[in-house]
């Protein structure tokens, strides 16, 4: 009997223990169903939320706002969250119509302001094309009064007549062709001032300037002491055996003598000062410190200083009369040097002044009746 009482307890214990493993069993299927079916809810909504936004939030293609009957279309009528889908879709396509309206201003203030900007460039440049296009008589007389700053200007720097009658001849011609009253006293001093030009001397500055070159030449070969000269009939005749030997000696002893005392003796009288006694170093000097001033000179020549070069000239000549009187040729080389010294050569010409100034006058009271002053 125990036996069997044994038997029936083990088949329930075994019933017992085979439930409570099926239960764990179905346990996992049951959530991995409730996962499933949540993503399937969650997709849903996404699908229902993307279909909402593309019908009720998006306008069309061509910008235009979709009727009131196709909105009530696509909005249940029923339901709260289709009458705020509704309203907020009405707001966003106001915004949008007045963010376009806005943007037309804008454009519209845009080429109005452009406009405007133009109409103001072309007023500026009528106002200011006046001044910008001045008349050909006005034209005419500024060309002049720069022709006539041009001729002063190389007439100072030349000191010559050369190139200057042409500048005026042009102004003249200029001033001829206008029919100003104002003009003939201007005209009538450039006549004076071509006239004066026409009359007045024309050194030959180019000969005055090769005729010093000359003279530096020439001084180099003079000679401030005086030569031995030593006549045929005192010369020594090697070749001639009709004289002694004695003879020959006294001759040859006597030429030297003589050749001796003309170099380092001088006879002089009482008439004229003795002249300076000059090593060899020392008339190198002489002859470098003549031809710096026969240069001197021609510097001068070149830009027309009358007062430095006769200076140059004077001074040279009295150092060839002092130190190269010896010299038979010095007097012709200190003649030349006085009369290139007498050459004028920078003449008094007319400074072009009052022509200019007239012009300028002329120019004012054109200004002054343009601006409608009067003219004092």
């Amino acid at each position: 009997m125990a036996e069997e009482e044994t038997e029936p307890k083990e088949d329930a214990a075994s019933a017992a223990d085979g439930t409570q493993g099926g239960e764990e069993a179905a346990r996992p299927r049951g959530r991995l169903l409730r996962v499933l079916l949540w993503l399937l809810v969650i997709a849903a909504l996404a699908v229902g939320a993307w279909v909402g936004w593309r019908y009720y939030y998006q306008p069309d293609q061509t910008g235009a706002e979709p009727p009131a009957s196709a909105r009530q279309q696509r909005v249940q009528p029923g339901g709260a969250a289709g009458v705020e889908v509704e309203m907020l879709g009405n707001l966003v396509h106001e915004l949008q119509a007045q963010l376009q309206e806005q943007r037309r201003g804008q454009s519209a203030l845009g080429e109005r302001l452009a406009a405007l900007q133009r109409e103001l460039a072309s007023a500026r440049e009528r106002a200011a094309a006046p001044a910008m296009a001045p008349d050909r008589e006005l034209l005419q007389v500024l060309e002049a009064e720069e022709l006539l700053r041009l001729a002063a200007h190389r007439l100072w720097i030349s000191r010559s007549p050369q190139g200057v009658m042409s500048l005026l001849s042009r102004a003249d011609r200029l001033l001829a062709e206008l029919a100003a009253p104002g003009l003939e006293p201007v005209r009538e001093a450039l006549a004076a001032d071509i006239t004066a030009l026409k009359l007045a001397p024309q050194p030959d500055i180019e000969g005055i300037y090769l005729r010093i070159g000359a003279l530096q030449q020439g001084i180099a070969q003079l000679r401030a002491a005086p030569q031995p000269e030593v006549s045929e009939s005192e010369a020594p005749r090697a070749g001639t055996e009709a004289q002694g030997f004695w003879h020959q000696l006294l001759a040859n002893a006597w030429t030297a003598l003589r050749r001796f005392s003309a170099e380092h003796l001088r006879i002089r009288s009482l008439d004229q000062p003795p002249p300076a006694l000059l090593t060899a170093a020392e008339e190198a000097r002489l002859r470098q410190y003549l031809s710096l001033l026969l240069s001197q000179a021609q510097l001068a020549l070149l830009e027309r200083r009358p007062e430095i070069y006769r200076a140059a000239l004077e001074q040279a000549e009295d150092l060839l009369v002092k130190q190269f009187a010896a010299d038979a040729r010095t007097p012709a080389v200190a003649t030349e040097l006085a009369e290139l010294g007498a050459r004028e050569i920078a003449p008094p010409l007319p400074d072009l002044r009052t022509a200019r100034e007239r012009l300028r006058d002329y120019l004012a009271r054109r200004d002054s009746a343009a601006a409608g002053e009067v003219p004092q």
